[in-house]
């Protein structure tokens, strides 16, 4: 029960967002300050922690209900702070800083928040974790991300074939924008790939692809409509925040690592030394364990408390909120990552 509430922390970002929306003047940028500020701070004075569960502990997370109930709970919060975000952006009152500080907020909200619990609710089995987690999606307009993740991504991962994997020497911004234009390609051949083998026409109401594209851009088509092009434009560019902070994250997970080609048409097994592996602790309890990246590729199907931190698989010398910030300053980045590529030879 105590180990499970600890990832109740990952709500501090939700809590974050209810300051930012709640501000003005600089406290409207909270969110972004305590993702990129605070948390990469926490993580280098908190000492990392590489220890996995024991098969008791392990039996003891599996039936502790109280994880889910973590999880699931950043749904509504989300839902909630976009709506409230909606109905208070367009405030003529509001200064500058307090209008693009919110805007900023609601994009970490998109990002760490929305797709980060949607990315693990769309991992699971059930209709029902895999329904809310298209709705998260769509909060950052990128429903696109379900189908090419889970069935794109975790089958080409760190090969030529998977736009989300950065080669090394690659600048972020430039693979953002790939990831972006061939991720959706890839998740629309690969949908329509599907319904042929199923014997549907690729355009119609069985193109999960198609009908999540027409929800998201239905209902920001209704926010300009209803509530004006300000409220439509602030949704829109907190959405590109959110999505940013998705690329951002692919970038850092794989950067520089390849899998071997064994034949003309085959890759070696997804190992554990195809992800970077990152053990801080305040990244792992708010992303709710995605920085322990490769035992999720190794095992998708995990939940996240059971993840573990794999022998063999590279370390991130930050945790992920420090990492993003200095993927952005490219040459940096790049020359610590490739010693790091170069020392694991």
């Amino acid at each position: 029960m105590w180990r499970s509430m600890n990832y109740m922390l990952a709500w501090t970002i939700p809590a974050s967002g209810v300051v930012a929306l709640s501000s003005t003047g600089i406290f409207a940028w909270s969110s972004l300050l305590f993702a990129f500020g605070v948390l990469p701070i926490l993580d280098q004075i908190i000492p990392s922690n590489s220890r996995n569960l024991d098969p008791t502990a392990l039996k003891e997370v599996e039936s502790d209900g109280v994880y889910d109930f973590i999880v699931w709970a950043v749904f509504p919060m989300q839902l909630g702070l976009l709506v409230w975000f909606l109905l208070t952006i367009s405030n003529p009152e509001l200064s500058a800083t307090t209008f693009y500080g919110r805007i900023a907020s609601m994009g970490v909200l998109c990002g760490v928040t929305g797709i980060n619990v949607a990315h693990e609710l769309g991992h699971r089995a059930s209709k029902k974790s895999q329904f809310v987690a298209k709705i998260l999606l769509a909060t950052s307009m990128y429903t696109h991300f379900y189908v090419e993740h889970n069935f794109g991504h975790h089958r080409n991962v760190a090969t030529p074939l998977d736009a989300a994997s950065a080669t090394r020497g690659q600048w972020l911004f430039p693979f953002v924008v790939k990831s972006f234009i061939f991720g959706w390609i890839s998740a629309w051949n690969i949908e329509a790939k599907r319904l042929k083998r199923k014997g549907y026409n690729t355009i119609g109401v069985h193109n999960e692809v198609l009908v999540w594209q027409l929800v998201q851009w239905t209902a920001l088509a209704l926010c300009f409509y209803f509530l004006g092009i300000t409220i439509g434009c602030a949704w829109l560019a907190a959405a590109s925040i959110g999505a940013f902070l998705l690329e951002a994250t692919n970038y850092i997970e794989h950067y520089g690592l390849v899998r071997k080609k064994v034949s003309d048409h085959r890759f070696e097994k997804v190992e554990v030394h195809h992800s970077w592996n990152s053990n801080h602790i305040m990244g792992r309890i708010i992303l709710f364990e995605l920085t322990r990246h490769s035992d999720h590729h190794f095992a998708p199907n995990k939940s996240y408390p059971t993840l573990n931190s794999p022998e063999g698989s590279p370390q991130l010398p930050l945790g992920y909120p420090g990492m993003i910030l200095l993927s952005i300053v490219c040459p940096i980045f790049i020359k610590v990552m490739d010693n790091k590529l170069d020392s694991s030879r």
